[in-house]
């Protein structure tokens, strides 16, 4: 609760509380002086936003809604026509010559006109014209076109005989009274180029098709205009007045721009698809109005406000800083050494303060980066004791493969000098490569020396694919990493198998990770073996025994590039299994 004025005047008074008051006050005091500029630049800023906003808004929600009902009558109207002209009875009427006896169901053809007239109120009627006979069916029958009451579509027609074209135009029309109403008539030419076979037209009465725009209109809409490529007016759908456009409003609409701005109004476009007409909406500006005055009250408001909480802050602060401090003093206070070091700070109380925390911070911080290069040796230890676990394992196998061969073979260049040649190049690998972190392609050539000695071991037993792509062979991986993974393939996948076994090996890069694939066409693993090793994976500790395996080989994966990387293995009995290794995509230098 904030003080009496008498209460504020005494800790104003008060040694210390004062100090901070004051100072607090002058730094608030400072800082209000730029957002109140800032607040002045953004206001004018978003008071122009905000008619433009409300401008965009306003057109898709009104002019636009109106565009989309034109588009989809017209869209309708496409589909329609289709359907006619596919009929069999029509095609017949169309193909019959003047004088010519041919079939057609007269009944089935009206029962389809009479259908598509029965969905829409506004159709007025569907012309069916026959280039050939000279004849036309409508709702109103059949009959010669020269003994029909209505004839102003035909010049339109004949101006556009381009078969399969469809395309609108708006005219005046006769009804079945011949009274000339407004019509929006839609054209279908039927035929091909050589054979022009007539037309479909439906006749759209533009009066009762506008009546579903004024429960779309709003309070400021005060003109709606439907206007062709040369800006004549086809349609004043709500005839509150003889609609004038002003030219340079005419002139400011062409091309891309959607409104225009003139006077106490704005003119808002948007072509209608599949004619060259656009419907021009006129707002009135005084729909802002109201917004924008409101506006400028709360920015009023917001600023009264801010002045007053400034005051009110500052003492909040004040009050909150003060009864600490005496408490902080009487614990950092008794620090005499840090007193006796820096004379000054007896005098200055915020200074003292700080200088202890500071101390503190830096003694804290210099505690925490000796912990982390703690962790990060001891990482590195365990994955370089790691790495020397597994040498030895391979390395048992690998001698007593040469010591059969060795009895086996006698004298000169043998298989026991390849292998000894080939053991060498793995020596080489393992031991003069200091750096943890080595090229794919390195590894790779690792892994073909290792699986060659394996092929003399298993006497064959197996054949290796490879799919490895150009662009992850420089991408870095850690070294002696398939080895192990490749050793549990043919020990446990491909040694158990009577016929000869087969092994694919894959890298690619997947987004932003290396993904290698080991997969063996050997046994599998039941579903709880994979289930147990998947878990083993997960623990955090290296596994120290004389079996080492894939989920050694992940936790070093994960020691080097963190939880989010490593091993995932899958696998069917008597299928086979796959591992996925999932490594960071991290390029080297580049392969000589």
């Amino acid at each position: 609760m904030i003080p009496g004025l008498a209460g504020i005047m005494r800790r104003l008074k008060e040694r210390g509380f004062g100090t901070i008051f004051f100072r607090n006050l002058a730094l608030l005091s400072v800082l209000i002086v730029l957002p109140i500029v800032l607040v002045a630049g953004v206001a004018a800023l978003s008071f122009s936003a905000f008619i433009k906003s409300e401008i965009v808004s306003y057109s898709y929600k009104s002019v636009q809604s109106y565009k989309g009902l034109t588009e989809a009558m017209i869209a309708d109207y496409m589909v329609q026509s289709h359907y006619l002209s596919n009929d069999s009875d029509i095609e017949l009427f169309l193909l019959r010559k003047k004088g010519e006896e041919v079939y057609y169901d007269r009944n089935a053809i009206f029962k389809s006109i009479a259908s598509q007239m029965s969905i829409k109120d506004y159709l007025d009627s569907i012309y069916i014209y026959s280039n050939k006979s000279g004849m036309l069916i409508s709702n109103y029958g059949e009959s010669d076109y020269n003994a029909f009451f209505d004839h102003s579509w035909m010049e339109e027609y004949q101006s556009n005989t381009i078969p399969s074209r469809f395309w609108c135009t708006f005219r005046t029309g006769l009804n079945n009274q011949n009274q000339p109403i407004p019509m929006l008539s839609i054209y279908k030419a039927l035929g091909t180029l050589n054979d022009n076979q007539g037309v479909i037209v439906f006749n759209i009465n533009f009066e009762k098709f506008s009546r579903q725009f004024a429960g779309q209109r709003e309070a400021n809409d005060t003109a709606l205009l439907l206007v062709d490529a040369r800006s004549k007016v086809l349609a004043d759908i709500w005839k509150d007045g003889p609609p004038v456009i002003p030219p340079s409003v005419l002139a400011g609409l062409e091309g891309s721009r959607s409104y225009v701005e003139s006077g106490s109004a704005i003119y808002y476009k948007e072509p209608v698809r599949y004619t060259d007409w656009q419907y021009i909406l006129q707002v009135s500006k005084s729909m802002y109005h109201q917004s924008v005055r409101s506006l400028q009250g709360w920015m009023l408001l917001i600023l009264a406000v801010w002045l007053l909480a400034t005051v009110v802050i500052a003492i909040l602060i004040s009050r909150r800083i003060y009864r600490p401090v005496r408490k902080i003093l009487g614990v950092v206070g008794g620090f005499v050494p840090l007193a006796e070091e820096n004379p000054a700070l007896q005098k200055d109380e915020e200074a003292f303060i700080l200088h202890t925390i500071q101390k503190a911070l830096k003694e804290s911080e210099s505690a925490g980066e000796q912990l982390a290069e703690r962790i990060a040796m001891l990482k590195k230890a365990q994955s370089i004791a790691l790495q020397s676990q597994i040498n030895p394992h391979f390395l048992h196998n690998t001698l007593d493969t040469i010591n059969w061969s060795a009895m086996r073979l006698t004298g000169g260049k043998n298989e026991t000098s390849t292998m000894i040649t080939q053991l060498a190049a793995m020596l080489r690998y393992s031991l003069e490569h200091a750096d943890v972190l080595v090229p794919l392609e390195k590894e790779l050539k690792h892994i073909r020396t290792y699986l060659e000695l394996q092929k003399h071991r298993y006497q064959n037993k197996f054949e290796v694919e490879w799919d490895i792509a150009d662009e992850v062979r420089s991408c870095l991986v850690i070294r002696i990493m398939l080895q192990p993974v490749l050793e549990n393939a043919i020990y446990h996948g491909i040694k158990p198998l009577e016929d000869k076994g087969r092994i694919h090996i894959s890298a690619r890069r997947n987004g932003e990770n290396l993904e290698i694939k080991v997969k063996d066409f050997g046994v599998g693993m039941s579903p709880q073996k994979v289930h147990k090793l998947n878990s083993l994976m997960q623990e955090a500790d290296i596994q120290e025994k004389a079996h080492l395996g894939i989920p050694n080989v992940n936790q070093r994966i994960r020691l080097f590039f963190g939880a989010q990387y490593g091993i995932a293995l899958s696998s069917r009995e008597q299928q086979g299994t796959e591992v996925l290794i999932r490594l960071p995509y991290a390029e080297g230098p580049p392969i000589e």
